[in-house]
């Protein structure tokens, strides 16, 4: 959805394509929603590219064990055992 707001993204777009999730302040349970949402895949925007340059090849995997355990958490927070499991009945409605 790159270029577009959510309020002027075409409804169901999302569903075709792989959802970004960006910002360093955010949690990683972004992730999880955005697969809710009908993501078939989530980018992981820089944060791979700041663990590279910050550890290098040991600083992406560490990154990607966390991102790991946070879904994981995320997952059992909903009752979820598989990531085909996530759907929107995973989602709190305001």
């Amino acid at each position: 959805m790159h270029g577009k707001s959510r309020r002027t993204a075409k409804p169901g777009v999302h569903n075709a394509a792989m959802s970004t999730e960006s910002g360093a302040g955010k949690a990683r349970a972004g992730h999880a929603r955005m697969l809710a949402l009908g993501a078939k895949g989530v980018l992981l925007g820089r944060a791979w590219a700041y663990a590279l340059g910050a550890e290098g090849q040991a600083g992406v995997a560490h990154m990607l064990d966390l991102l790991e355990k946070e879904l994981r958490v995320a997952m059992a927070l909903t009752g979820c055992t598989r990531i085909a499991e996530i759907g929107p009945e995973c989602l709190v409605r305001r």
